[in-house]
């Protein structure tokens, strides 16, 4: 057993396997050392280091850890990183051995090019992310209303059941229980079809904002993915209709490092028929009330005479009932009546406006808009 690691995990390491485990122990850096040159891994002194080293243990089948590629992966050098790692595919081509490339998952989520993360993983022949079990920590469970919570996942069958495990729980933490059914059919097929058919990293991220969850499934995979027409024998190929289905919407957007698909769920409750809009003129505010109770509110401004809705907002607990919806309805109704026009600043009111075109006439003309 040969150990390249950093110190600490050295120790770790020789106290996990016991004495006499590990015939050769290198720090990382010191290994780095005895073959870089000017940045970059030099393949005859590589050779000469790492190369004997494996040679002169066979006939024995060697068995190495090694984190001299985090190292080069924490210092941004990520085309040493892929050198190295093609040296060692070469040498063991030649030479017989098991490696066990370490990178901290830490390190991945810091980087913004999932196509970079692919690369390494198409260097191994199999890629083991941590063990999670989705499980939201304190700050997602604090994430306020129209925050987005974003984890990286590994291409691996199991990071498939972690992302759903994720959403799931990321939700009801939010108090958004009846959003999870549809979220979680979502999550699966594009958190499959990121591990499976673009083979790539993906990264979750999740947004919730009155009574409506986007998702967003963001993979280093180069084919857009297209719904097939299965057959009733067929076993697979329903994915992306299941998709089409759960969501309000979905689509893709391509990205230097690979793909972006986004969907929109909304939950199709019903309104809790005993509520009411009411107009605060007082606190430039409407409110969707229930039992004496204002669960909803969507704050505007006056500006140049035109209503500029800015914000809406629906208390946790009576998220996914679509009291949003209505009480942007009752909102545009008034300001109808009122004989006003609106400035859609909040994205919600926005997409209300577009997916209702009768309301399309209160919009302010972007010609007449005060800046």
């Amino acid at each position: 057993m040969v150990v390249v690691a950093t110190p600490a995990h050295r120790a770790m390491l020789a106290e996990a396997m016991g004495a006499g485990a590990i015939d050769v122990a290198l720090d990382a850096r010191e290994g780095l050392a005895m073959f870089m040159v000017d940045g970059v891994p030099d393949p005859d002194r590589f050779d000469e280091t790492m190369g004997t080293l494996v040679r002169d243990a066979a006939p024995r089948h060697v068995r190495i850890f090694g984190e001299m590629v985090a190292v080069l992966w924490d210092e941004g050098n990520v085309s040493a990183v892929l050198a190295l790692e093609e040296l060692w595919n070469d040498l063991g081509a030649a030479v017989p051995f098991t490696l066990y490339c370490s990178y901290a998952m830490s390190a991945f989520e810091r980087t913004a090019d999932l196509s970079a993360i692919r690369d390494v993983c198409e260097q191994h022949g199999g890629v083991i992310g941590p063990d999670r079990d989705g499980e939201p920590s304190p700050e997602v469970c604090e994430v306020p209303d129209g925050g987005e919570v974003s984890e990286l996942f590994m291409p691996e069958p199991r990071a498939i059941r972690a992302a759903r495990r994720l959403v799931e729980r990321t939700l009801r933490a939010w108090g958004d229980d009846e959003l999870v059914n549809d979220a979680l059919i979502v999550t699966s097929e594009l958190a499959t079809n990121a591990v499976v058919h673009g083979e790539s990293p993906f990264r979750v991220s999740m947004s919730c904002d009155p009574d409506t969850l986007k998702l967003a499934i963001h993979d280093a995979g180069r084919d857009s993915p297209r719904p097939r027409d299965a057959g009733p024998e067929a076993a697979n190929g329903r994915g992306l209709a299941l998709v089409d289905m759960a969501s309000k919407r979905w689509g893709t957007q391509r990205v230097v490092d690979g793909k972006i698909v986004l969907g929109t769920v909304r939950s199709l409750a019903l309104v809790n028929p005993h509520g009411i809009v009411r107009h605060d003129a007082a606190a430039a505010r409407y409110e969707y009330v229930i039992d004496g109770e204002a669960v909803g509110v969507a704050d505007y401004r006056l500006r140049s005479g035109h209503v500029v809705m800015h914000h809406t907002f629906t208390e946790p607990r009576h998220r996914g009932r679509g009291i949003a919806a209505a009480l942007v309805e009752g909102a545009l109704d008034d300001v109808r009546a009122r004989g006003l026009q609106v400035v859609p600043e909040c994205w919600y009111v926005a997409e209300f406006i577009a997916e209702h075109p009768t309301y399309e006439d209160l919009l302010v003309n972007a010609s007449t808009q005060p800046g």
